[in-house]
């Protein structure tokens, strides 16, 4: 065999990645927010779709889960809106690295993350491209 042979893998999905849980809650203590998630994927221009009320939080259904243990779980909400003007991330802007943040998963289990940076951006700096990539099937095709 040739040190530079390409390794076969199975294309097939193992059910430990079809079986995670969605989350469904996120628990910030620090900025006192808790915020109900709810599944989206991508709006008709391409970003993330996000609910219109900031009371409520997005998770990128196309993307990873907490359960996963790999990849990027990415939640988003409005800062505030028509409907709540201060939202329960509107205190986001006064975060600090080694907070810790809660997602509650639909099975009940809690995930724990810590704040690791904190950037500020306008929303004309914000690129969430490289967080929604959608899967892809053994011939490259885009799933949805």
């Amino acid at each position: 065999a040739s040190s530079d042979a390409i390794p076969i893998r199975s294309a097939t999905l193992d059910e430990a990645s079809t079986a995670t849980a969605a989350p469904v809650m996120l628990d910030y203590p620090a900025i006192d927010a808790n915020i109900a998630v709810e599944p989206y994927g991508v709006s008709a221009d391409g970003q993330m779709d996000v609910p219109d009320d900031a009371a409520l939080a997005a998770w990128y259904q196309f993307g990873k889960t907490p359960a996963d243990g790999v990849g990027t779980t990415v939640i988003a909400a409005h800062a505030g809106s028509e409907e709540t003007p201060i939202g329960p991330l509107y205190a986001l802007k006064d975060a600090t690295p080694g907070e810790e943040v809660t997602v509650t998963d639909e099975d009940g289990q809690r995930h724990q993350y810590h704040v690791s940076e904190v950037q500020q951006l306008g929303k004309e700096g914000l690129d969430f491209t490289p967080f929604l990539r959608r899967p892809v099937d053994a011939r490259g095709e885009q799933l949805c």
